[in-house]
């Protein structure tokens, strides 16, 4: 033991500060360098003991080896290495977890430590008055805590007031013991200074929280993932990336400026002293040189937190983990498993996926696109149910409805199936049910009572419901009697749906029109672009809209304004204001007050003299 009274580590107090305690314990002020050859037998850099844990090959001599102190426990609580992990290569890692256990320290060692906490360095030692008022209360002597140090950090995470840069500068602190109890401190309790950062300080503190939440546990979790992997499948999963993996840098700025916005990232970059676009360097090479900061803020963005983060397992494919669920309802794995690999196939940033069951043999696709997954659709129905429609129809004589009623699937499916195996029409396995209703009534009366029998049961018939519960009929009277079908159907252009979207969007459009005379009759040309633009459509998307809504089409077509009609507005409120002047309107005012282009002129000379004659009179 060094002096047998070295000082007991307080909570959250940095390995510098347990240093300038011992300092202070032997009032050894004067001879600064008989200390430090002291404690460890040379010069020695005290700066980055702050940050990282430097000469922990000493520990066991400062504390002695049964007083419960280790290196790991100097090392986890009282240095930054649980937050620097995270940017540790892997070769210092293991060389940081070697010397923690126990292992003799590489000449380079504390140097290499001393060069990656330097990008961390604050300016001065930061300071909380409320916590050097317990420190005080509790202990009866203050100390620098180490989470005040945190890049960063500008508001104590505990009480929730603005740290305080003290007149300790972390450079002067390499061959110079400056104990916090030594500090005016307390003079700096009442300062009532406006804080410039309150505008920051709920996003400050959160990130404040994540940076205490990784001192606390960064050194017991494996970073041996592959991290720039993780944030490249949580690209994908937000839709920031190609489905594929290829990163979108425009996209990927743009909705991490939106999520922390600007202005707090251009105070971070000044505060970071780091001007870069690190954001745009999330590739394998470029992410060497991230601060652990830049991490925190990537997973809260991506998760929401670091915990979240490294608790989000996102899967190595766009479909999600296997084993995925068989379609077939016939098959022993429907809707649970059966489909062990997925095979991939990308085109035009769209994935596609098809999910084979190893028991029945069915093949089934879906697309991935634009974070949208699409219904599962069969592209092979497989031995098991192949067997099973080959027995319904050779075996059991059923015919083809009845065959889709056991098969659990639509008739045409069975028809679909039959023609790829080329036995459709084939009267071994095609045979017509045999219905003495339709004989009776006739085909076309049997029909239509299906249809009647369907608008009673529903408040619109449409040919979706058609196909659904009378195909047969819905066939026959398409081909011999389609006036009739339409009389007694209602179209997909004029279904119940197609009209409250017609309302809905009519209301939208009303609204944008409602807010271009908000501030009186507007001085522009009221366009159809002009409205949508307002509303928030695209041009072309408007008028294709438009011409499938009856109501929104002539709404707009009310509004909108042709250029004479246009022309004849502004002309007359330019010269109604001229008249107030007890003037006449001339074309020089027209000109001056409308900005016409010359074409206009020599299209409209004609109109617009006549008009300016009518005015004048």
């Amino acid at each position: 033991m060094v002096g047998g009274f070295f000082p007991t580590p307080y909570l959250d107090e940095c390995l510098y500060s347990v240093l300038c305690r011992y300092i202070v314990r032997i009032g050894c002020y004067a001879n600064l360098k008989g200390v430090r050859k002291l404690l460890f037998g040379g010069q020695q850099c005290l700066a980055s003991s702050i940050f990282f844990p430097i000469r922990l090959d000493l520990v066991e001599r400062w504390y002695g080896v049964n007083s419960g102190i280790t290196r790991k426990y100097i090392a986890d609580r009282h240095t930054m290495h649980p937050y620097m992990v995270i940017v540790y290569p892997d070769k210092f890692k293991r060389q940081v977890d070697a010397v923690i256990s126990g292992a003799i320290a590489p000449k380079t060692f504390d140097k290499t430590g001393t060069q990656r906490s330097h990008r961390l360095w604050p300016k001065h030692l930061r300071h909380c008055p409320e916590c050097v008022r317990e420190d005080e209360d509790h202990y009866g002597e203050t100390y620098w805590h180490r989470t005040h140090q945190l890049p960063a950090m500008a508001y104590c995470t505990k009480h929730h007031v603005r740290l305080i840069d003290s007149s300790v500068e972390v450079i002067g602190t390499h061959m110079g013991f400056r104990p916090a109890s030594a500090e005016p401190l307390s003079e700096c309790r009442s300062a009532a200074n406006d804080d410039y950062l309150l505008s920051y300080k709920e996003k400050l503190i959160r990130i404040g929280l994540e940076s205490e939440w990784l001192l606390h546990n960064g050194a017991d979790i494996d970073w041996t993932f592959d991290l720039h992997a993780k944030y490249k499948r949580l690209f994908r999963d937000n839709g920031i990336a190609t489905v594929q993996g290829v990163s979108d840098y425009d996209l990927i700025v743009n909705a991490f400026e939106t999520y922390w916005g600007q202005g707090f990232l251009d105070f971070l970059r000044l505060e970071l002293s780091d001007n870069r676009e690190w954001i745009r360097q999330i590739y394998e090479a470029g992410m060497v040189s991230f601060k652990p900061i830049y991490h925190i803020l990537l997973m809260c963005f991506l998760c929401g937190s670091v915990e979240a983060f490294l608790a989000y397992e996102p899967s190595e494919s766009i479909f999600g983990h296997g084993p995925w669920a068989c379609k077939n309802k016939m098959c022993d794995h429907y809707g649970a498993d059966g489909v062990e690999t997925v095979d991939i196939r990308y085109l035009n940033g769209t994935a596609t996926g098809f999910f084979t069951c190893t028991a029945c043999g069915m093949v089934y696709k879906q697309r991935y696109w634009r974070k949208r997954l699409s219904q599962p659709y069969i592209v092979e129905y497989g031995d098991l149910w192949i067997d099973a429609m080959m027995r319904c129809l050779r075996d059991e004589m059923l015919d083809i409805p009845k065959t889709a009623s056991v098969l659990n699937c639509a008739p045409h499916t069975v028809k679909w199936q039959m023609r790829k195996l080329g036995i459709l029409g084939n009267s071994v396995y095609t045979r017509k049910a045999w219905n003495p209703e339709r004989k009776r009534m006739g085909s076309e009366a049997y029909y239509k009572a299906q249809v009647l029998a369907l608008c009673e049961q529903h408040e619109e018939v449409t040919s979706d419901i058609l196909k659904l519960h009378a195909p047969h009929a819905y066939k026959y009277l398409y081909k011999f009697n389609l006036n009739w079908l339409h009389k007694h159907m209602t179209l997909k252009v004029n279904d119940k749906s197609q009209r409250d979207a017609d309302v809905e969007m009519l209301c939208r459009i009303q609204n944008a029109v409602a807010s271009i005379f908000s501030n009186g009759v507007p001085i522009r040309q009221i366009t159809a672009g002009f409205i949508a633009v307002t509303a928030g459509y695209e041009e072309p998307a408007l008028h294709y809209l438009a011409e499938k809504r009856p109501l929104t089409k002539a709404y707009i077509e009310s509004v909108v304004e042709n250029r004479t009609d246009w022309l004849r507005r502004r002309i007359s409120a330019i010269s109604q204001e001229r008249s107030i002047l007890g003037k006449k309107i001339s074309i020089a005012d027209v000109k001056r007050e409308m900005s016409l282009k010359p074409n206009t002129f020599v299209k409209y000379n004609d109109f617009l003299r006549e008009l300016i004659d009518e005015l004048n009179e």
